[in-house]
């Protein structure tokens, strides 16, 4: 049974494709460059996490950008329930980890994928190998490096400038 962020995370996911398909790079230029910016995005995140078999690219873009643009809707609608306060609040504390409600939000993404797995070896999958498609989003979201205070030396930092936007005035 699916968890209630789960279920939203699918949803969300889903509905995504009924936007994020590869024929629209051939009637929009900034869907085009986003759609390269991604695949280039997710190929580099395939490189740093050194995946034996990566399959990550132009070949699993309709998942990857519906993974992106459906976490990206689901940070919106979560945000829009808490104000900044409630965002920054503890809400788990122990001895070795302190946890807000913002960073919850981006633990609950990573366990949406979570498998017991190591490096993936011949993967041919529609989807980016679990811990690139995890990492992959979270890495378009500058939302992430701030929860998380990544500075712009560590690999999990990404500054606005740097994401890559399908649709919308981001979209270049």
């Amino acid at each position: 049974m699916l968890q209630p962020y789960s279920l939203f995370s699918v949803i969300s996911h889903e509905t995504s494709h009924s936007v994020v398909i590869t024929q629209w790079a051939n009637r929009s230029i900034p869907f085009k460059n986003g759609m390269e910016c991604l695949n280039e995005h997710f190929n580099r995140t395939c490189d740093l996490l050194e995946e034996g078999s990566c399959n990550s690219g132009a070949q699993t873009f309709t998942e990857d950008g519906s993974d992106i643009l459906g976490q990206r809707i689901n940070y919106e609608f979560f945000t829009r329930n808490y104000k900044d306060e409630e965002l920054n609040k503890i809400v788990f504390d122990s001895d070795s980890l302190s946890v807000t409600r913002e960073q919850a939000f981006f633990y609950l993404f990573g366990t949406t994928w979570c498998l017991k797995s190591g490096i993936v070896e011949n993967h041919t999958d529609v989807h980016s190998n679990p811990q690139v498609r995890v990492n992959g989003v979270v890495t378009q979201m500058p939302e992430f490096s701030k929860a998380f205070s990544c500075t712009p030396e560590e690999a999990m930092f990404t500054a606005k400038k740097q994401t890559c936007n399908l649709f919308g005035p981001d979209s270049k």
